[in-house]
């Protein structure tokens, strides 16, 4: 009888451990997914920058399109 309340708590200490360890899984995927889109989109944009300063950017068709509507 006094081992019920014991085991119960025990438990529940093991349960909000465990979900405060999904909280915190989840926290550090969400810090990590953000972290590498930014670093892509940082890295994509330099690369961007730097083959339109070599001159070796290429037209996009949107550009094309874009041209065309204005004529």
């Amino acid at each position: 009888m006094f081992l019920l309340p014991l085991h119960l708590s025990t438990l529940h200490s093991r349960f909000s451990f465990s979900a405060s360890m999904i909280g915190a899984f989840f926290a550090f995927v969400s810090v990590a997914l953000a972290s590498l889109s930014t670093s892509l989109t940082l890295w994509f944009e330099l690369s961007s920058l730097s083959n339109r300063l070599k001159g070796k950017t290429e037209r996009l068709p949107v550009d094309f399109l874009l041209k065309r509507e204005n004529i």
